[in-house]
């Protein structure tokens, strides 16, 4: 059945779901694909605006990680959320 008959076109990817996943994010773009949908966004980005300096490289690490991911699923869309850390 192909997925859009249903009246989905596309999807957001949550990151904590897509590090659960047993496979890839490639592994996870072939299923949407074949599905015949589109990942729109991943997310979410958290405390990377205003992370203090004791922070700031595993911030930037999990910036890039997050990066990275988005090519492999094909998505151009990365949602950065609002600060859920007080010290940031």
């Amino acid at each position: 059945m192909r997925t859009s008959r249903a009246g989905f076109a596309a999807v957001e990817i949550f990151a904590d779901d897509l590090e659960a996943f047993p496979g890839s994010a490639r592994d996870v773009r072939r299923l949407t694909e074949a599905l015949d949908l589109e990942v729109v966004v991943l997310q979410p980005l958290r405390d990377y605006v205003g992370a203090p300096a004791e922070r700031r490289a595993g911030a930037n690490e999990s910036a890039r990680r997050l990066l990275e991911n988005m090519n492999q699923l094909g998505c151009r869309l990365l949602l950065a959320c609002s600060a859920t850390d007080a010290a940031t």
